[in-house]
């Protein structure tokens, strides 16, 4: 089966001069054959990706991320008028925002964390 999660990776950022972390969140399409398998295939292949140097360079920090997590799993669900899948391997990153320690324990002890939303182009 098909699935798309989410997955959140939070890099230290020592330019900031105090603890905080950058958040990533990367949408990642695989193929699992359950949905626990899916949970731990997804962060094992997001460690794969993400702690490789040459990965993590590009996004411009000095080392691997802290911390993984998944956020979101769901199954694959193609619309019968349309082609809405993508191909297994997929990945999109979306740079989240800035969290200070407490925001990250609060996230990593399953707690809600607000986090500012805007757009930039409205039509």
């Amino acid at each position: 089966m098909r699935y798309v999660a989410h997955v959140m990776m939070a890099f230290l950022d020592h330019a900031k001069g105090q603890t905080v972390f950058e958040v990533w969140e990367s949408t990642l399409v695989f193929e699992a054959g359950s949905h626990g398998q899916a949970l731990r295939q997804v962060l094992l292949d997001s460690r794969t990706m993400f702690d490789d140097p040459e990965n993590w360079r590009a996004l411009g920090y000095p080392e691997k991320p802290r911390y993984y997590a998944v956020r979101w799993l769901q199954d694959e669900t193609d619309l019968p008028t349309m082609k809405a899948s993508c191909d297994s391997g997929f990945v999109i990153l979306t740079l989240i925002g800035t969290f200070d320690e407490t925001q990250m324990e609060e996230i990593m002890s399953f707690k809600e964390v607000l986090v500012p939303y805007r757009i930039m182009y409205a039509g």
